[in-house]
């Protein structure tokens, strides 16, 4: 029998609705879209043997650094045949541990190119936020600086970088003119005279879809003289003519343009390979699929005749956890092919999978209770808040609510992280007139509630739920520093009459509902509601229901943080229906959530159906919203669709449960539509079922998003049933891992086993709220989540092992005396890393007394509390060089210790603000260095921080005895 949504849907087929009755059809096999030259070139010609031979010795030179922000840098300087007058590359090959996945694997990149592409506008630097569209209201940035405006001419636009760098850029447009981000090419001043073209040859702009440059590249550079270089690339181009991908191909200098004109003698020709397959990655961006697949075999180095004068080498290897591609070796050989020893990296490496550390926290007594995870002291540890019944005191008339705290104190204090839970707030009003139910406590509904920061001070709040509709507006437990709760009054009133709410944990029904997201962009969750009918004047149907969203405002003199009470209604709502299916989510990656709901048809009699399709409604600004079609399924009655980037690319992807076959099926977001055709989620054999498809879905309800194996791509912990997991359970279900693979040929997902204990009582639970079902979290401020589930009565912490994959930790190049592998290695730079948490929060040291053991980071190192908004104190998970050590080429390592204070993010589009001190402290000699910046000082005019990322003032010292005490790290920063 068809549902009848799906019936009314078929009626519908002549205005333009579409039924398909049986499974979704799948996509065909993908290929790797090549990468072709757009210049002709020659092979490399052989030189003659010279008259000395070349000794096989020296290194690359190579330097490591630790950026202001607290990455770790290594730069290897190539070494080209020498250019006219200067007019030649500088490359350079960098690593940077937050650099993304290139052409030289993870962390690497070429240095020494230049490119103008298109960029997001942001609410500091434009007034709005808008994402990436590939039309001409882009904004534009040179090698990832913002262009901004400045002047007009006939045909022309003049442009500065922002901050100011003093070059010059003009966009030159047809004589009808254009839009900034429709420039037929570039030009760019230096202030060394270099002038820099980009775009001015087809080859040097690759496309979007239809026919609107990415990017335009850099493809010629000239002085004032006339001595000229120039650039070819490589473009991959589907067959929509979009670049899939693109790479820089060839760079030729010694020409002159003057008189008499010279051809270029001299070149760098770029020679590529392709990636191990498992190592290609395919993203979205536009409605495009755009390729990692090129991997850099090879740099030449050419002289007159296109002889090869020189050539680096590249080897790589895939990552065991991650499968990327990643730079083992760098060698430099003469044209003999005599070659320096070479510099060698090395990386981190973890098995994935989890650690369970078993807490001495009792589950609820309610098992209707809804134990959360989240942050509530601002120290980057997920903390467990429990709210449950109090037994022997709560009844059906008075059901009181206890909110109980687990603080995460590190481990330090607790080798589970987690200490006792204790009261942090009692609910004891809540008053049942006519209560029905059972009396039994472990069937009595305690207080719910939905996490967000109220009250702007970084430590995370809650907005109560009101289960029992007992209150006419919407309360918060604020958070305070003694990890307990005050309650407070929104003054929002809620959509519910007194006596009447929805059915836990849900707050949507039919006559309102209430939702959670950030439409605005500023970092706050907005407060959204839906009424059964429409006041006076705010309709033009009086029966319909009417959508508006309260924003969150920052305080202002006298008034609070809070939501607007006056609202904003939100039109293209208006006919839906309450209890609408809404996700909240952004689908578009442009830093504002969107609400995604069914398609609506609206008919003349004020009746409408809903679609077979989810639309993406996105607000634009005050009273501006506009509706996108993202051609996604709306899922079927009784099944779930779950939102996770299972590709990497920052877009939500889905995958959804309900069809008639019980399979599982993956759309990927191609921004902001998604695919027509759906893969597969995983093999069907995979699952065990020799004969048949088994039911994917069976427990497709307690799925959750996680990445498991830290590559980047998010993951499905979900259980499976009997027997389909190898090496499972034939009697009780299994705890399985949907590992995305990014196979483009499908499917998306394989099943792996995470070694996680499953309870047989699981099976009963209806809802991911219940207390036995899966919660995640990041309990140790590592940056990948962990897994917190009640096992035999008591929480169990499950830490996730894959943290920092692939990260450089040490190198070594041809200077070094042994190799890798022998004994008695000592590497030239061995690297740590750590995360910003601040553990003088959740164990209530003091500064001075924390650094004594753990001086990484503290956010707040000062008296004065300057994290106002829109600056906000930074913690968790972000990665920082916590240490280091350089060979004293005695095979003795030179160790360095690494801390931060004052972190500081703007939530307006500044980003990271960087750090308020920066101390390098030597181990060994008991000298240091403190950097101090300026990320306080604000520009109200031009919306500025001017001297981010600009020391401010450096002291240095070192013991002048060894008997002088060392106690750098107790330094404060003034």
């Amino acid at each position: 029998m068809i549902p009848l949504v799906m019936f009314l849907a078929c009626v519908l087929a002549q205005a333009g609705c579409q039924c398909i009755s049986g499974d979704p059809p799948l996509d065909p096999r993908q290929g790797v879209v090549a990468c072709r030259t757009q210049s002709a070139r020659s092979p490399a010609t052989s030189r003659p043997a010279p008259e000395v031979e070349t000794v096989a010795a020296g290194n690359i030179p190579g330097t490591f650094s630790i950026t202001s922000t607290g990455e770790a840098v290594y730069t290897v300087e190539l070494a080209s045949p020498p250019a006219r007058a200067g007019m030649g590359p500088r490359i350079e090959l960098v690593y940077r541990s937050d650099g993304g996945d290139g052409v030289l694997g993870a962390g690497f990149s070429i240095a020494g190119l230049s490119a103008i592409t298109r960029c997001p506008k942001s609410l500091a630097q434009d007034g709005e936020i808008r994402g990436v569209r590939y039309d001409g209201d882009d904004a534009l940035c040179v090698d990832g600086q913002r262009l901004v405006p400045v002047g007009e001419g006939p045909g022309t636009i003049e442009y500065r970088t922002f901050p100011d760098t003093f070059v010059k850029v003009v966009g030159h447009y047809p004589p009808e003119g254009g839009a900034p981000a429709e420039a037929l090419y570039f030009e760019a001043t230096l202030p060394t005279g270099r002038v820099v073209e980009y775009g001015r040859t087809e080859g040097s702009k690759p496309l979007a879809r239809g026919g609107v440059p990415r990017a335009w590249l850099a493809n010629k550079a000239r002085d004032g003289r006339g001595n000229a270089m120039t650039y070819a690339y490589c473009l991959a181009e589907a067959e929509d003519g979009h670049a899939a991908e693109y790479a820089v191909d060839e760079i030729r200098y010694t020409s002159f343009e003057g008189t008499p004109s010279l051809e270029p003698s001299r070149a760098v020709r770029f020679v590529y390979g392709t990636k191990d397959p498992a190592a290609i990655r395919t993203g979205y961006s536009g409605g495009m699929a755009l390729q990692r697949s090129l991997r850099l075999d090879e740099i030449q180095m050419l002289g007159p005749g296109d002889a090869l004068v020189r050539s680096y080498g590249f080897r790589y290897e895939l990552s065991p956890t991650t499968s990327r591609t990643l730079l083992t070796e760098v060698e430099e050989c003469a044209s003999d092919r005599v070659c320096k020893p070479p510099t060698r990296f090395q990386y981190s490496h973890g098995k994935p999978g989890f650690e369970r550390v078993t807490t001495d926290i009792d589950e609820p007594v309610s098992e209707r209770a809804s134990p959360m995870v989240f942050d509530l002291d601002a120290d980057g540890r997920d903390d467990l808040v429990i709210p449950d019944v109090v037994a022997g005191l709560s009844t059906p008339r008075n059901p009181i609510t206890a909110w109980r705290v687990a603080r995460n104190v590190g481990p330090r204090a607790s080798p589970s992280y987690l200490a006792p839970a204790e009261l942090a707030f009692l609910e004891e009003w809540p008053t049942v007139a006519d209560p029905v139910g059972p009396s039994d406590p472990a069937l009595l509904q305690p207080e719910l509630g939905t996490v967000l920061d109220y009250d702007d001070d970084g430590r995370a709040d809650v907005l109560i739920h009101d289960v029992y509709g007992t209150e006419s507006t919407w309360h918060v437990l604020l958070s305070r520093p003694d990890w307990t709760f005050a309650l407070h009054d929104t003054g929002i009133r809620r959509p519910f009459p007194l006596g009447v709410a929805p059915a836990p944990p849900s707050l949507s029904s039919p006559g309102g509902s209430m939702h959670l997201a950030d439409l605005d962009g500023d970092g706050v969750p907005d407060l959204i509601q839906c009424e059964d009918h429409a006041r006076e004047g705010q309709a033009p149907l009086p029966l319909a229901a009417v959508w508006a969203v309260h924003p969150w405002r920052p305080a202002r003199g006298a008034t609070p943080a809070g939501f607007d009470p006056a609202g904003e209604s939100i039109e293209l709502l208006t006919g839906y229906p309450c209890d609408t299916e809404l996700h909240t989510l952004d689908i578009d990656a442009d830093g504002k959530v969107d609400l995604v709901v069914p398609s609506l048809r609206r008919f003349g009699d004020g009746t409408v159906l809903l679609g077979s399709s989810y639309d993406a409604i996105m607000r634009r600004g005050e009273g501006r919203w506009e509706v996108t079609d993202t051609e996604l399924p709306v899922v079927w009655p009784g099944g779930r669709v779950v939102f996770l980037d299972a590709n990497g690319d920052g877009l939500p992807d889905a995958v959804e449960s309900g069809p008639g076959d019980h399979q599982l099926y993956t759309y990927f977001n191609t921004g902001p539509t998604f695919v027509a055709s759906p893969f597969r989620t995983v093999d069907a054999f995979s699952f065990g079922d020799l004969f048949g498809l088994p039911d994917q879905d069976v427990f497709f309800r307690f799925a959750v998003p996680l990445d498991f194996n830290g590559d980047g791509r998010q993951d499905l912990l979900m259980p499976v049933p009997p027997g389909m997991l190898l090496g499972g359970s034939d009697v009780l279900p299994s705890w399985a891992v949907l590992l995305a693979t990014g196979d483009r040929a499908g499917p998306p997902f394989r099943l792996v086993d995470p070694g996680l204990p499953f309870e047989a009582r699981l099976g009963d639970a209806v809802t991911l709220a219940d207390p036995r079902g899966p919660r995640i979290g990041d309990v140790d401020g590592d940056g990948v989540q962990d897994v917190i589930l009640s096992l035999g009565g008591v929480f169990n912490v499950f830490r996730n092992l894959s943290a920092d994959q692939d990260l450089l930790i040490a190198v070594s190049d041809g200077m070094n005396a042994h190799d890798p592998t022998d004994p008695g290695f000592v590497p030239n730079v061995s690297i740590s890393y750590g995360h910003l948490t601040d553990a003088s929060v959740a164990t209530g040291d003091g500064v001075e007394e924390l650094a004594r053991e753990s001086p990484l980071y503290v956010a707040r190192s000062g008296a004065a509390d300057d994290c106002g908004y829109p600056r906000r104190c930074v913690v968790g998970p972000r990665r920082v060089v916590s240490a280091y050590a350089l060979n004293n080429g005695a095979d003795r390592p030179r160790r360095f210790e690494v801390s931060y204070r004052d972190g500081r993010y703007h939530r307006l589009g500044r980003g990271f603000l960087g750090f308020g001190g920066r101390l390098v402290a030597d181990l060994d000699t008991g000298a240091a260095t403190l950097d101090v910046y300026d990320h306080v000082t604000f520009d109200d005019e031009l919306q500025v921080f001017p001297f981010v990322g600009s020391v401010q003032r450096t002291w240095r010292w070192a013991p002048g005895l060894p008997s002088q005490p060392r106690t750098p790290n107790r330094l404060k920063i003034i």
